[in-house]
């Protein structure tokens, strides 16, 4: 087997691991969250906007996580002199 095809497989197995643990994290999130709310007598408005702004707050740092990722590896690519 394939150094390549080696570490594609680790690469899913770690998708997948990754998956697993999404689902569980998301609940107990929302479930903080909600008692966050009970507990300091929060409107439920108020709460999805704590939520959404967290929301935001997240998809921009994955998104500059991305450039970044993606600006070294187009460096890494581009022919030496």
């Amino acid at each position: 087997m394939g150094q390549a095809r080696k570490s594609g497989m680790r690469a899913r197995r770690r998708a997948e691991g990754a998956v697993r643990w999404v689902l569980p994290a998301a609940l107990a999130a929302f479930l903080v969250i909600a008692w966050l709310a009970r507990s300091l007598s929060l409107e439920v408005d108020e709460l999805l906007g704590f939520a959404g702004a967290s929301v935001l707050f997240v998809l921009g740092t994955v998104a500059l996580a991305a450039l970044a990722g993606a600006t070294l590896w187009a460096l890494r690519r581009r022919p030496r002199r």
